[in-house]
């Protein structure tokens, strides 16, 4: 089990400075595209982006979003391929909310996209729900909630945002969303929200302008009363789902990887970190929120949790795998073709290393295995993979490397 790691952030700052500026940080195209998958349930995403988004943000977002670009992700890139990988990882409605906000930079942004940004949502709201399906399947995720278990008294003076936090509790034992999943996972996971709006008025007579939606902070988890001893799980990357739909901007908490719980004492997993989630229109009497993990793993390392009632121990690592699995999208071990073919093929590949070919892979074998679990260095660059799908590489080039 991995040591624990705590992240620090300001995230609340990067949002507010990429809702003003093109960009602050560099190119985002490859994050969590080991969770996206590339899996063939995206194809029809991909004829969708080239018919609809592409040629428009092409010709409207291009200057900021394009390759080299002040962007935060070249969703506009000339290459058409990593323009759709850039544009799954930002989120469609993140893009959407952007185009149509007058103070965003570039001067095609504004209320006047509004009507070409309706006319594509028929199209994209089953695209929307297939693709959220996809590349979830392995995902935990909660039951819904807006109750809360207590409200946090905050008494910051630069706290210009006074209305209070309300703390959201899920008990994984038994707040799965998938009742068979339910037993697996003996752990509390806490996460603070509130209505985001900035008070331009007075404490005694706020008036909440800039009203964009909710604020997350200080996700905690702990290990449940009565867990065996030693219980502990190492969590990956939480999403925040407003009425079953991931928040538009509400992802630094995927920033959490690898982060252990192995104690009965709340326990921080992300620090100084508050999140904005954009709503429109905002409902707090009716809004519910759930969290998606993207992968829980107990002492063992075996994923718990998992699909199709995956239970405490996950699937098993086979005995053999192939280059040929490994390179078929289509294949369920097909990590080489979803996670790291993008980048490593073609007459330039990545590293020089073209993993569309047999004979280069099985030569730099022992390297991508060091690659796909390192902490420091990890392919993809955007973030590990999933401990599966390290172990089934790592198994293909223990026993060899072999190409069928």
């Amino acid at each position: 089990m991995k040591k624990r790691i705590f992240y620090a952030a300001t995230l609340a700052t990067l949002i507010v400075f990429n809702f003003q500026n093109c960009g602050l940080i560099g190119d985002s195209s490859h994050t969590d595209q080991n969770s996206l998958g590339g899996k063939t349930c995206l194809s029809t995403a991909q004829r969708a982006f080239s018919e609809t988004y592409y040629p428009h943000l092409r010709a409207q977002c291009s200057q900021c979003h394009g390759l080299g670009g002040a962007g935060i992700s070249w969703f506009a890139n000339q290459d058409q391929s990593a323009a759709f990988d850039a544009f799954m990882n930002t989120g469609r409605e993140k893009i959407n909310t952007m185009m149509v906000f007058a103070g965003h930079p570039g001067p095609n942004n504004g209320p006047n996209q509004e009507g070409w940004v309706a006319a594509q949502s028929a199209q994209w709201k089953t695209i929307d729900k297939q693709v959220d399906d996809c590349v979830n399947g392995a995902a935990v995720t909660t039951v819904a909630k807006n109750t809360s278990v207590q409200d946090v008294a905050i008494n910051e003076a630069a706290d210009s945002n006074k209305r209070p936090w309300k703390t959201l509790e899920f008990d994984l034992f038994t707040d799965l969303a998938n009742a068979q999943q339910n037993g697996a996972v003996q752990m509390v996971v806490r996460i603070r929200y509130r209505e985001s709006g900035l008070n331009t008025g007075t404490p005694a007579a706020p008036v909440y302008g800039s009203d964009i939606g909710y604020e997350f902070s200080r996700p905690t988890g702990r290990i449940r009363a009565g867990a065996p001893a030693g219980t502990q799980y190492a969590i990956d990357k939480i999403s925040i789902l407003r009425n079953g739909v991931k928040m538009a901007t509400a992802s630094g908490f995927e920033a959490i990887d690898d982060v252990l719980v192995n104690t009965t004492t709340d326990t921080v997993l992300l620090e100084s970190a508050t999140t904005v989630g954009v709503v429109s229109p905002k409902d707090p009497a009716n809004d519910v929120f759930s969290l998606r993990f993207a992968e829980i793993r107990d002492a063992t390392g075996r994923t718990v949790g998992g699909p199709g009632g995956g239970g405490p121990t996950g699937p098993a690592v086979p005995a053999r795998v192939t280059f040929v699995e490994l390179s078929t999208a289509a294949n369920q071990y097909g990590y080489f073709a979803r996670s790291c073919n993008g980048c490593h093929s073609g007459a330039n590949p990545a590293g020089g290393l073209n993993m569309t070919n047999f004979n280069a892979s099985a030569l730099a074998s022992a390297s991508i295995r060091s690659r796909v679990n390192s902490q420091t260095r990890p392919m993809p660059p955007g973030g590990l993979l999933l401990q599966f799908e390290r172990d089934v590489i790592s198994r293909w080039a223990d026993i060899g490397a072999p190409q069928n």
